[in-house]
């Protein structure tokens, strides 16, 4: 989309395209596409992380270009989702690298056993 706004800023200001010319649906697709995502509650961790990820990039482009059409994405209502998603797990449970470390235990705990 904002492609298409700077190639019809670039035209009109030539005197060429008239702001009805200006094609809206990569927008009505953003804006559709967002919505699914605002509703959105993550099954996976992996799909929580990528979403908060989109998060980051919606405030960044916040923080860039607060008129920016990327800068007023749903990032509260996508939040809210995961950590509604999130409250079902274990609150003890590790992440990141308290996992892996976990990992490594439980192991090597189990080749010991094994011998």
């Amino acid at each position: 989309m904002q492609k298409n706004w700077a190639l019809h800023e670039f035209a009109d200001g030539w005197g060429y395209l008239s702001s009805h010319d200006l094609d809206q649906e990569p927008l009505h697709r953003m804006q559709t596409i967002e919505s699914h995502i605002s509703i959105c509650e993550p099954r996976t961790v992996l799909l929580a992380r990528e979403l908060l990820r989109m998060c980051v990039t919606i405030l960044a482009h916040g923080n860039e270009d607060p008129e920016s059409v990327l800068a007023q994405g749903p990032v509260l209502e996508i939040v809210r989702n995961v950590i509604t998603s999130l409250e079902a797990m274990h609150g003890d449970m590790p992440i990141g690298d308290a996992a892996r470390a976990s990992r490594g235990r439980r192991r090597a705990t189990a080749k010991r056993k094994g011998d």
